[in-house]
C-alpha cells in the first residue's frame, strides 16, 4: 500500500487535456499547474491528441490524458486504445457528460484509469487526478527502487543467482555468474543448482541446503563448480532467503576462489616440500605416516616403508664439496619420483636420509623397487656413492612408531652387511593383499 502521509512531489509531469471546448481545457490547466504545478498543454480533437503524444512535453512522453469521450477526430475508446499504443505508460482520465453511452466498465477494459462526470467540481477532478497522480508516481518509484536493484545486481562483481527455494531450479542470473561459468544471458534459468556441482559436490550441497532451508542464511566453503567448457572451479556460497507476501526466492551468492586455493596449496606445497630434492620434507612425512596407518586399518590395505641412506655421502662431500653432493641428492630425488608410483611418497628427512611408501605391496614387490632405485641411481652415480635401503612390511596393530623403528633397524642391518644392501623385515606371516607393480 502507498503511504498516505508520504510527502511527494508531483510538479515533474506532463498532462496533456483534450477537449472541444477551450474555455474548459484552459480551466482545467490552471487548475492543475496551480495546485501541483505540472505542465500541461491542450489540444481540441482526437487526431491533435495522438500528434501530441508522439512529439511528448519538454523532451518525455505524456504522464496523464485527460480527455473528453467525444470530440472531432477520433474519439471515444478508439482514442483511449490508439493513445495506448503510441504511449504504454500513459494514464487517462475520461471526462463525459454521456453517462449512458460510455459504461465504466467498458472505459476501463479499454485501458482507462477512472471517469470524470460532467459536470464536476473542482474538488473532485483534484481528488480522482490526484489518485491517479500518485499512482503514477508510486509506479515510477518502483520501477526506478527496480533499476538500481538491477544496476547493483548486474554490476555486482560475485556471481548471484536467485532460486526457487523449492524447487531448486534458477530463476534468474547476474551477469558475473554467466561471466564466470561461460553461459550466455539465460542459458542457466529453469537449470539446476545442483547440476552445475561435480557428483560428490551435489550430496554435499544438498545436505547443506536442506539445512539452510530451516534456517534461512548460511554459507559452504569450498565447493567445486563445473563451467559450460567441463573445467571446474572452486568458489565460496552464501545464500540468504527473501520472503514477501507475494514471493519466496533463495539468494545464492558465488565467489570464485580458484585462484586463492591454488595460492593457498601452493603454499603448502612449498612448506611440505624439501626445495633441493622436490620431494616431501620430514613434517610432510610424518603426517602422512599416521594417515598410512590408519588407511591400512580401515581399508586392510598393504603399507611397506623404505628407509633409504646415501653410503659415503660424508666422503663424497668432503672430497669434492657440498655442490656435487647437493647434485648426488638431487639427482636421488629424480630417481625416487621416477621408479615409484603414483599412489606411493616419497620423503627427504633431511641430509643423506630419505624415506618412501609404497601402497598396496608385500615384501617381494617392495624389495623389487628398492632394488629398482638401486640400480637407477647407479647408472648416473660416479661419486663413489650408493643406497643402503631397508624395509619394513605393514603389520595390522602396529603404530607409526613401530612401523618406523622396524625399517630403522632393516636399514641398519643393510648397513651391517657392507652397504648397497636392500634388507626386508616382514614381520607377518599371513596371506598379504597383492597390488602388482607396474
Amino acid at each position: 500500500m502507498y503511504p498516505n502521509n508520504k510527502k511527494i512531489d508531483l510538479s515533474g509531469f506532463n498532462i496533456l487535456i483534450a477537449d472541444d471546448q477551450e474555455t474548459l481545457t484552459s480551466t482545467l490547466g490552471k487548475v492543475i499547474s496551480s495546485i501541483w504545478g505540472c505542465t500541461t498543454n491542450s489540444v481540441y480533437n482526437g487526431d491533435s491528441v495522438l500528434t501530441e503524444l508522439q512529439k511528448g512535453c519538454m523532451g518525455r512522453p505524456y504522464d496523464v490524458l485527460i480527455t473528453d469521450m467525444i470530440m472531432p477526430g477520433i474519439s471515444g475508446l478508439e482514442l483511449i486504445q490508439k493513445s495506448l499504443k503510441i504511449s504504454p505508460e500513459l494514464a487517462i482520465l475520461v471526462i463525459t457528460a454521456y453517462e449512458d453511452e460510455f459504461s465504466f466498465l467498458d472505459v476501463v477494459k479499454s485501458g482507462a484509469h477512472d471517469i470524470l462526470l460532467k459536470p464536476f467540481s473542482k474538488d473532485e477532478l483534484q481528488a480522482k487526478l490526484y489518485r491517479v497522480l500518485r499512482e503514477i508516481h508510486f509506479i515510477q518509484s518502483c520501477k526506478s527502487a527496480e533499476k538500481r536493484y538491477r544496476d547493483l545486481f548486474n554490476l555486482y562483481t560475485d556471481g548471484i543467482m536467485i532460486i526457487d527455494p523449492k524447487e531448486g531450479t534458477i530463476r534468474e542470473t547476474n551477469q558475473a555468474l554467466t561471466e564466470l561459468l561461460g553461459y550466455k544471458e539465460g542459458e542457466l534459468e529453469s537449470a539446476n543448482l545442483g547440476g552445475l556441482l561435480p557428483e560428490t559436490e551435489s550430496r554435499r550441497f544438498k545436505k547443506w541446503y536442506e539445512v539452510f532451508l530451516s534456517e534461512g542464511a548460511g554459507a559452504l566453503s569450498d565447493i567445486e563448480v563445473i563451467k559450460k567448457d567441463g573445467t571446474i572451479i572452486h568458489c565460496d556460497i552464501s545464500a540468504a532467503r527473501v520472503v514477501t507476501d507475494i514471493d519466496d526466492n533463495v539468494f545464492i551468492t558465488l565467489k570464485d576462489i580458484t585462484e586463492r586455493k591454488k595460492m593457498e596449496d601452493d603454499l603448502i606445497e612449498v612448506t611440505q616440500r624439501d626445495e633441493l630434492t622436490g620431494l616431501f620434507n620430514k613434517r610432510s612425512f610424518e603426517m602422512q605416516i599416521e594417515w598410512t596407518i590408519k588407511s591400512a586399518e580401515e581399508n586392510y590395505t598393504n603399507y611397506a616403508l623404505l628407509m633409504i641412506d646415501v653410503d659415503n655421502f660424508k666422503q663424497c662431500n668432503d672430497t669434492y664439496g657440498h655442490i656435487v653432493g647437493d647434485l648426488v641428492l638431487s639427482n636421488l630425488g629424480k630417481v625416487i619420483v621416477k621408479c615409484i608410483r603414483g599412489s606411493d611418497s616419497g620423503f627427504r628427512f633431511g641430509g643423506d636420509e630419505f624415506a618412501v611408501i609404497l601402497c598396496g605391496t608385500e615384501s617381494s614387490i617392495s624389495t623389487k623397487v628398492a632394488e629398482r632405485i638401486q640400480t637407477q641411481f647407479a647408472k648416473t652415480e660416479t661419486y663413489g656413492t650408493s643406497l643402503s635401503i631397508g624395509i619394513a612390511q605393514f603389520k595390522t596393530g602396529m603404530t607409526a612408531k613401530e612401523l618406523l623403528l622396524l625399517a630403522d633397524r632393516a636399514l641398519y642391518e643393510a648397513k651391517k652387511q657392507g652397504r648397497n644392501i636392500v634388507f626386508c623385515i616382514n614381520p607377518d606371516d599371513k596371506v598379504e593383499l597383492l597390488t602388482n607393480f607396474m
